[in-house]
């Protein structure tokens, strides 16, 4: 397809503005891409365990915040499992800076 002159090509999906955007306007890759990296942000931050717990906080809320709250408005579609993914890792690393290591159930 043309537009203007210019060849239009067909893609399953593409990365606008940092974003992906899938041919079915879904969130599904865009939270896969925001997902993989907090593990590996967990486990810097269980390294870094020596440090106090404001330290790891702040870490956290400049790091890893962002990335994750990055053109969040725009997910609102997205599946439950998906988001509740993102909500456990938020538990899990919490409760890591805050030193609560028991199972509470939030």
């Amino acid at each position: 397809m043309t537009h203007g002159g210019t060849q239009i090509d067909h893609t399953m999906k593409t990365k606008l503005a940092g974003v992906v955007i899938d041919n079915k306007l879904t969130w599904r890759d865009q939270l896969e891409k925001t997902h993989k990296p907090l593990s590996s942000q967990h486990r810097v931050l269980k390294k870094m365990r020596y440090l106090s717990p404001k330290l790891l906080e702040a870490f956290y809320f400049r790091t890893v915040i962002p990335q994750i709250t990055y053109c969040i408005p725009v997910w609102g579609d997205s599946s439950v499992a998906k988001l509740d993914e993102i909500e456990n890792f938020h538990i899990k690393v919490g409760r890591f800076i805050l030193r609560i290591f028991w199972k509470v159930k939030c």
